[in-house]
């Protein structure tokens, strides 16, 4: 089997452990002028690497506990790097396709990151700075970017995209907030910040050339048709901002400041646009 998931290289670990506080690390490489690297400090550590293709790197680095590392690489010319430091963290990146850049930086403890890439020229990257966090990442498609940026503890960052030429950034700062981005189509563009504790937002786009912009602490979006835009923006506490568009070239926006706001921005058809402001001041 090429792929061994994270629990059975977890449970294959820990059964180890009883007997030895020892590290252990796997590295298969089939192909030309292929470069893997894998660097462990610290106990009871697990790494797996599997490289096919050629002119490949991969650099694996753990320091901490109880770390595990589940690596799988079918191309060429793909670089994946995954830096992990602390204790009971897990990674897992699955990656099909020419041309792939996947780059996973981890601090902290009981983090989960987890990339899947099919497709030629994408980017991914993850960066985790905290505790408990979930990093969820897939791609589908070609020439994608996902950049995925969580600081705090307990926060979940989601993204999907199937197509070609999709952009998405989450990144959040604060603890237990969630950010969902799932894009179907393509030249398709998200981005989500988040500040806070306790914030839920939510995106959906299918269809081509649409986008979103959200600097807000929960919303939601979602998009269906062509070249479509939504910019959602909150500051304060309380806030719900959410926006519905189907049709073709169609704009809108919400924008509330102070506390306690609540904006529905509902298109449907085609160049409509919408602007919701609201302020306690």
């Amino acid at each position: 089997m090429k792929k061994l998931t994270l629990a059975v290289a977890f449970a294959t670990l820990c059964a180890g452990s009883v007997f030895a506080q020892d590290n252990q690390a796997v590295l298969t490489q089939e192909g030309a002028d292929n470069k893997s690297t894998i660097t462990q400090v610290g106990t009871a550590n697990a790494t797996r690497t599997e490289a096919f293709g050629s002119e490949n790197v991969i650099d694996i680095v753990q320091e901490g506990n109880n770390n595990a590392v589940d690596n799988l690489v079918e191309g060429n010319n793909v670089t994946s790097m995954t830096d992990q430091i602390g204790n009971q963290n897990l990674s897992e990146q699955l990656i099909k396709g020419d041309d792939v850049q996947a780059l996973l930086l981890a601090r902290g403890n009981n983090n989960t990151n987890n990339m899947t890439v099919t497709g030629n020229e994408n980017f991914v990257r993850s960066v985790v700075e905290g505790n408990g966090n979930l990093s969820i990442q897939l791609q589908e498609g070609d020439q994608n970017v996902s950049d995925l940026i969580s600081a705090g503890d307990d926060n979940r960052n989601i993204s999907e995209q199937r197509g070609d030429n999709n952009d998405v950034i989450l990144s959040q700062t604060g603890n237990s907030n969630t950010a969902i981005s799932i894009q179907d189509g393509d030249s398709n563009s998200a981005f989500l910040l988040q500040e806070g504790d306790g914030n839920t937002v939510n995106t959906r786009q299918t269809g081509n050339n649409n986008a979103v912009g959200l600097e807000t602490d929960g919303g939601g979006v979602d998009q269906i048709g062509n070249n479509n835009i939504v910019g959602l923006k909150q500051e304060g506490n309380g806030n719900f901002g959410t926006a519905f568009q189907v049709g073709n070239d169609n704009a809108g926006v919400i924008d509330q400041i102070s506390d306690g706001n609540s904006g529905i921005l509902t298109q449907t058809g085609n160049r409509n646009d919408g602007s919701i402001e609201q302020s306690n001041q």
